[in-house]
């Protein structure tokens, strides 16, 4: 206890101090991440003339340890021609008259995906994955080809790319069959819109509560995902927290559907989720379902980035071959595979497949790892 005066007397003698104290804490330090193990090493030794490796006593120096750095290079892409050489033999004693049998024998062609073409399935394999996966049109591979030497044709690349796609439809087809046997199938439309619309003062408010609404219901979501909740945990989730809001939500959207101009961006979407209520909000009975699509909208990204180089001079059969290539190279990601080992893989072992199921064993999901990992070697 102290009197007003000690107080004052106090407040007078003691400065202020307006210092904030932060807590102290420890910071990680930050390095730079190490070069994959996976890249081979070429060791380059600096060393110090002969002349130097002598002490001023005259004694020889020892080498006592190194000092190393790894630095990453790139080696330009290198093209090859592969020169597939057949000896022929026969007799020539008899010159062959003894037995019905072909004079000159011969080892078999090897087999090819596309028959009679110069693309080997490496070729193939590059051309598909630098279109559908890196979103580089047929005209600038033409030129980067160019640069290394070797006159490719778009025309000619074009056409191995459908060819490609035909003999990979039987893949396509258990693909889809696959699809169409699990319990939930996620889409989303390949046509995509960028809408332009400068924002208004009113509007931008209203926007704002949407996106609290929206907040919420995912934090939700993150609960689950982060406790690692079963199925049926989710589904009581949502039941006890998801759906209250959800209602809460209707209501606002109701309200506020009336003040909003119908053709501006937010009156778009208030009508779009009032018209698809029931579709929006259906994945809160079923704990397996997700309040979004964004599992595919992410898979199909590379339409959006490559829309302009789907079809080829405007051909049916430039689409087909474009949707089939999206769906292996996408699965083939999902799956954790690289899109050129994957497919270059599959073009040595489509011409030698058979039966459904040694197509269905050339799938993303079910192909052996190993026969990827031999084929790139």
């Amino acid at each position: 206890m102290f009197t007003s005066s000690e107080g004052e007397s106090e407040a007078q003698t003691t400065p202020v101090d307006d210092t904030t104290v932060i807590p102290a804490h420890t910071r990680k330090k930050r390095g730079r991440k190490p070069l994959p193990e996976h890249l081979p090493r070429v060791e380059i030794i600096h060393d110090l003339p002969e002349e130097q490796k002598v002490c001023a006593c005259g004694a020889a120096l020892s080498r006592i340890g190194q000092d190393t750095c790894e630095k990453l290079d790139y080696v330009p892409a290198k093209v090859r021609v592969l020169r597939h050489i057949r000896y022929k033999y026969a007799c020539k004693c008899c010159e062959g008259v003894e037995d019905d049998g072909p004079t000159v024998k011969i080892a078999p062609a090897p087999v090819q995906l596309i028959e009679k073409s110069m693309a080997t399935d490496g070729l193939l394999a590059h051309i598909i994955v630098s279109k559908f996966a890196d979103a580089l049109p047929l005209y600038r591979q033409q030129k980067i080809f160019a640069r290394l030497g070797v006159d490719l044709s778009r025309a000619a690349m074009a056409n191995w790319v459908v060819q490609a796609a035909e003999r990979c439809a039987p893949l396509i087809e258990l693909l889809e069959q696959e699809i169409r046997s699990g319990p939930l199938i996620q889409m989303d439309e390949t046509p995509l819109q960028v809408l332009k619309e400068p924002g208004r003062a009113n509007t931008k408010t209203l926007a704002d509560e949407a996106l609290d609404y929206i907040g919420k219901l995912y934090q939700i979501e993150k609960l689950a995902r982060e406790s690692q909740m079963s199925i049926e945990q989710i589904h009581v989730l949502r039941q006890e927290k998801t759906q209250p809001i959800l209602e809460a939500f209707e209501k606002w959207l109701q309200k506020t559907q009336p003040l909003t101009p119908p053709q501006g961006l937010l009156g778009i979407a208030i009508n779009y989720a009032l018209r698809n209520w029931d579709k929006l909000t259906v994945y809160t009975g079923d704990g397996r379902l997700k309040p979004d699509n964004n599992a595919a909208e992410n898979a199909i990204r590379p339409f959006v980035l490559g829309r302009k180089n789907w079809l080829f001079a405007g051909a049916p059969n430039g689409a087909d071959a474009a949707a089939n290539f999206f769906s292996l190279i996408e699965t083939a990601r999902a799956n954790g595979l690289e899109p050129h080992s994957y497919l270059r893989c599959l073009f040595e072992q489509l011409p030698i497949v058979k039966d459904p199921n040694e197509y269905r064993a050339l799938l993303p999901q079910n192909i052996d790892p190993e026969l990827i990992s031999a084929s790139r070697a």
